[in-house]
């Protein structure tokens, strides 16, 4: 097996076990991971689910069959997703001031936070569907 198929189960099954435990919401999500103050290891996994679902739209496509625009496209926002996810937590910290993403009395903060939140989610799903899109226009030559 590839290193880079091995890469991708491992960040699948990842995932999934957040996903899971997000879903499930135990209680010591709320607990932070170190200090009294610090981040809290709900928002921990938030931010890893974040940075490795972009990776994985990364690991996973390549065709021959692309031609040079769609398959840029599919890529930049790929990478820009992935680098959003990166920066996910301090976007949090800034707007929030503080780990926990608590919006106290900032409504329009907490909306920036959302759509950041959206928006890096679905910027592989908008590059693959836009790659597909331009695949129509852009013929491999």
């Amino acid at each position: 097996m590839k290193s880079k198929n091995i890469l991708f189960l491992i960040s699948v099954i990842v995932q999934i076990a957040i996903i899971v435990a997000l879903a499930t919401a135990p209680a010591w999500f709320s607990q932070p991971v170190v200090g009294n103050a610090g981040m809290p290891w709900g928002n921990l996994l938030t931010w890893v689910l974040l940075t490795l679902f972009p990776s994985n739209f990364l690991l996973v496509r390549r065709s021959s069959q692309t031609g040079t625009v769609p398959q840029k496209f599919y890529y930049g926002c790929a990478y820009l997703g992935f680098a959003q996810g990166l920066f996910w937590g301090i976007v949090t910290y800034m707007l929030a001031g503080n780990w926990a993403g608590n919006f106290v009395n900032d409504p329009e903060s907490a909306e920036i936070w959302e759509l950041y939140t959206y928006v890096t989610a679905l910027l592989p799903f908008i590059g693959y569907f836009g790659m597909r899109l331009l695949m129509i226009f852009f013929k491999k030559g």
